[in-house]
């Protein structure tokens, strides 16, 4: 994921499109206090455990809190949570197996020490947030930039390749772009008429031509089946018509990787990019 928001960085340049390549880096680096977030971070509630010491040298760890112990005015701001770091520091926790917490203020823990256990003090509380959480969010990103390249690609073969500032795709298609695929404006989506919800269909033709230019393109029988599947698990998302689900982009990903590393070979150098296109009018893009 990283690799790619990378490249998102190059193709704002390719593009000249800085929008794309503020919302990258902020991908890449974090949202810093006061940035508005895009909706795939916004607050969120959840669980909050603790520590606490009691007489006698007892004691209790990672013991639940309940949100009710605590004054509403601070109710928010202790059991709930913005994702602001990077995407970099969320693949390195779920690499790890680790969840990730985010500790209670000293302040906080003095202020309610002894509003949760009878004789006992609370010594430490976080907040955390499961690596479910993390995971969402990374997909989040990786279906939003996909669906952005894959329709840039559609307009412009060769935008990715083309100078720094020589505009390859109009300005006006570009923002339209980054506003539905990344950002998830739905007026935007409305005023291109590309607010209806997709329908995925297996028996009309468009799977069996599909699959034809697939196989044309060197795509692996296996695949091939791969794709069915993912394609069967976003047809339950109602998607707006011609944007790939979370399912297709991380197969569409996956793909693209295993045939960069020669793992799959792919019938031309433009293979690629063809299926992309051919996947965006089945799912309705053109």
């Amino acid at each position: 994921m990283t690799d790619l928001l990378r490249k998102a960085l190059i193709l704002a340049k390719r593009l000249d499109y800085q929008p794309l390549g503020d919302w990258a880096e902020r991908e890449l680096e974090g949202y810093p206090p006061g940035a508005e977030l895009p909706e795939y971070r916004a607050y969120r509630e959840c669980q909050v455990v603790g520590n606490f010491a009691g007489p006698m040298n007892s004691g209790r760890r990672n013991q639940p809190l309940p949100s009710g112990a605590v004054s509403e005015e601070h109710r928010r701001q202790l059991f709930g949570f913005e994702l602001r770091g990077g995407v970099p520091t969320y693949e390195s926790l779920l690499e790890s197996g680790n969840d990730l917490a985010i500790p209670w203020s000293g302040n906080f823990v003095v202020h309610y020490q002894q509003d949760f256990i009878e004789l006992m003090a609370l010594t430490s509380a976080r907040r955390v947030v499961g690596r479910v959480e993390l995971s969402q969010l990374i997909e989040a990103v990786r279906t939003r930039l996909l669906n952005f390249s894959l329709e840039i690609e559609v307009e412009n073969p060769d935008a990715g390749e083309a100078e720094p500032g020589s505009h390859p795709i109009p300005a006006t298609t570009v923002s339209e772009a980054f506003q539905v695929n990344v950002m998830g404006d739905n007026n935007v989506v409305n005023a291109a008429g590309r607010g209806a919800t997709q329908t995925v269909s297996f028996d009309d033709g468009r799977w069996d031509r599909l699959r034809e230019a697939l196989m044309g393109f060197g795509v692996p029988d296996e695949e091939v089946d791969a794709l069915r599947v993912a394609l069967q698990e976003d047809a339950e998302r109602q998607l707006p018509t011609g944007t790939m689900g979370p399912s297709v982009a991380a197969w569409y990903e996956r793909l693209s990787a295993a045939a960069s590393r020669g793992a799959i070979s792919l019938s031309t150098e433009v293979a690629g990019g063809m299926i992309a296109v051919e996947l965006l009018k089945f799912l309705g893009a053109g």
